[in-house]
């Protein structure tokens, strides 16, 4: 019942695009922020005698977007944001309503030091502990998003 398949499209389409912007305002903040779009189509796919012409590809979120930034202190320490959005998405090529994936906005934060040889960072992802799914299919399997997460990093420079 688990067993899977893997079949070729006769014809789709794809277009989209992505805008990101990077700038420091100032010596000490760093921002960002990113948007992304992307249309898909199904143009001509057949399988065991459905077609599925006109569908969305599955797994591909009409929109995704970021917006954060970077605060470095003069003593070395820094601290982090960043915000995310991933609009819904169809899990399966049939479109099926049901097998929609939810729509998701999460923040991440971190904070740090800079020694220079080396670096220190803790950070939390998903802040809020938002619970989502990121895949839904039939015979109730789904995959579901990670919770939140907290995280210790060291790294040494090697010079």
């Amino acid at each position: 019942p688990f067993d899977s398949q893997t079949e070729n499209a006769g014809k789709s389409r794809l277009y989209g695009g992505e805008l990101e912007v990077q700038s420091f305002v100032g010596d000490s903040f760093e921002w960002f922020a990113s948007i992304g779009y992307v249309d898909t189509k199904f143009e001509d796919f057949e399988s065991q005698g459905v077609q599925f012409a006109g569908n969305e590809f599955p797994n591909s979120a009409d929109w995704t977007g970021a917006v954060g930034g970077t605060y470095f202190f003069a003593n070395g320490i820094n601290a982090d944001f960043e915000l995310t959005h991933t609009s819904d998405a169809f899990s399966d090529v049939q479109n099926d309503p049901a097998s929609k994936s939810d729509s998701r906005t999460l923040v991440n934060v971190g904070v740090g030091y800079d020694a220079g040889d080396w670096l220190l960072s803790a950070y939390v992802r998903n802040l809020f502990d938002e619970g989502y799914i990121t895949t839904l299919r039939t015979l109730n399997r789904s995959r579901v998003g990670p919770p939140r997460e907290f995280g210790i990093v060291f790294q040494i420079n090697f010079d």
